[in-house]
């Protein structure tokens, strides 16, 4: 008789894991989603989607070693006076090479406030008196709910200054307060066109050169003592 003794050999793909996680970097408090959607790209059918949020990571298991696995994360929706800044991908992938080891990748986000200028300009009808001295022109800036910001900045006639770093969105007013008139003299009333004046995002003009809008003009007029 025969009797038989059979020998069983079983083999199994060694497999690790992907661990998904978020930074961002929200330094001017814009209210943000609470969580991000992110695909990954492990080869083969080894692609998904997860969906993760500063401080709870996303681990996707079950990844043959020898894979290398990269993540492209779903841009987060616009948010009025805010821009995003470019997404990162530290590192830019990870090859599974251990069993049982888990390789991390995170994703980074930045946001941060839109902001632009001020520009204030003076004209001046100095009507023969020779005056030269510069002004002094207040403005005010405000947005409901936030600080109200205020300055004072000094524009000679003929000239104008920027005010810079204003939030976008809030709204400026300017006033001045006239210095006293030359000997002869007297001050018309002070003429302020473009006040109020809404704060848009300070662009460039494909160069260097900051375009700065809106612009308020304060203009004078000295009249001479009959």
């Amino acid at each position: 008789a025969t009797y038989g003794i059979a020998v069983g050999n079983s083999i199994t793909r060694d497999r690790g894991s992907l661990e998904i996680s978020k930074t961002l970097a929200n330094e001017d408090q814009a209210t943000v989603p609470a969580s991000y959607t992110v695909n990954y790209d492990c080869g083969l059918d080894y692609t998904g989607r997860v969906s993760v949020s500063p401080g709870s990571p996303a681990t996707v298991g079950g990844i043959p070693t020898g894979s290398t696995c990269t993540v492209t994360e779903v841009a987060p929706e616009a948010i009025p006076n805010f821009t995003w800044g470019t997404i990162t991908y530290t590192p830019a992938s990870q090859v599974i090479t251990a069993k049982g080891a888990t390789y991390g990748i995170a994703v980074g986000n930045s946001i941060t406030r839109d902001r632009g200028s001020l520009v204030i300009a003076k004209t001046l009808a100095a009507g023969g008196s020779g005056y030269s001295t510069p002004f002094a022109i207040d403005y005010s800036c405000a947005l409901a709910g936030a600080k109200t910001l205020t300055g004072t900045v000094t524009v000679a006639a003929g000239s104008s200054k920027p005010v810079s770093g204003i939030p976008t969105g809030y709204v400026c007013t300017v006033t001045e307060t006239l210095p006293g008139a030359p000997s002869g003299y007297t001050w018309s009333t002070p003429v302020i066109s473009g006040s109020p004046a809404t704060i848009t995002k300070d662009t460039t003009d494909g160069d260097t050169t900051v375009v700065t809008t809106p612009t308020v003009t304060v203009a004078n007029q000295l009249t001479a003592i009959p």
